[in-house]
């Protein structure tokens, strides 16, 4: 049995984890899937929300846990699970960072999408309780995050996006040799992404020493577009996280 943590990217919460969590379930393992600060059913206020608060969120559920967990982060949740893993390394049985940002130390995910050549995502700068946030409309979000949904999931989805602080895509990780680098890391490529682009997934995690890599045919957000071969992929590298 393994212990999956689901970590969810910007603009999101758990809700985006609802066909993936039972699947893991009935193969006779644990999941936890929780909302980061802000999100889905958590009121943080957005001045609280920070990838410093993100990343204690995390460790918190991975300390609920008796035996080391395999955290799973998708997008920018790449660099929450990073930084979660560097805080207890020893908890940790595997990252799987599924199409997600792998910052470098002291670099930021703000940084990564500079690097990004091939994806330009339109959004909305607004302020919410007088925090800077981004926005991302409809049509936005259908193109890059959601271009293979169909389109009764996309009128369900739509409406349960919300806005994000900016604040952690600025934030630069604090990421060591000693305690990030120990820690077994696997990705998983969505090669018709249009939110983050397929080679710079392949720079990042090359250069993170992800191993295996693995793809899938599937644009941003497979956990709504294909969640039966995602289960079917997070299964085979837990079972990998044994060997």
């Amino acid at each position: 049995m393994a212990n999956f943590v689901l970590v969810h990217g910007a603009y999101h919460a758990a809700w985006c984890w609802q066909r993936v969590v039972p699947v893991l379930e009935q193969a006779g393992h644990r999941v936890s899937a929780p909302d980061l600060p802000g999100h889905g059913d958590d009121k943080a206020p957005p001045a609280d929300v920070t990838m410093s608060s993100y990343a204690g969120r995390v460790a918190e559920v991975v300390a609920g846990f008796e035996a080391p967990v395999i955290l799973v982060g998708h997008s920018m949740a790449g660099a929450v699970v990073a930084q979660a893993a560097e805080l207890m390394p020893d908890r940790i049985a595997q990252v799987i960072f599924l199409t997600a940002y792998i910052p470098a130390d002291g670099q930021s995910v703000a940084d990564m999408v500079r690097q990004d050549t091939n994806v330009r995502i339109p959004v909305t700068r607004l302020e919410h309780d007088g925090v800077p946030c981004l926005g991302i409309e409809p049509y936005a979000l259908g193109r890059h995050f959601y271009h293979d949904a169909n389109p009764e999931d996309f009128a369900w989805l739509k409406d349960k996006v919300q806005t994000q602080p900016i604040a952690p895509f600025g934030a630069a990780l604090n990421l060591s040799t000693e305690n990030f680098d120990r820690v077994k890391k696997a990705y998983i490529l969505c090669r018709d992404d249009r939110a983050i682009g397929f080679s710079l997934q392949r720079q990042m995690a090359a250069r993170c020493g992800c191993n295996p890599v693995v793809t899938m045919k599937s644009g941003h957000s497979p956990f709504i577009t294909a969640p039966n071969e995602l289960c079917q992929l997070l299964l085979g590298l837990a079972g990998d996280s044994d060997n």
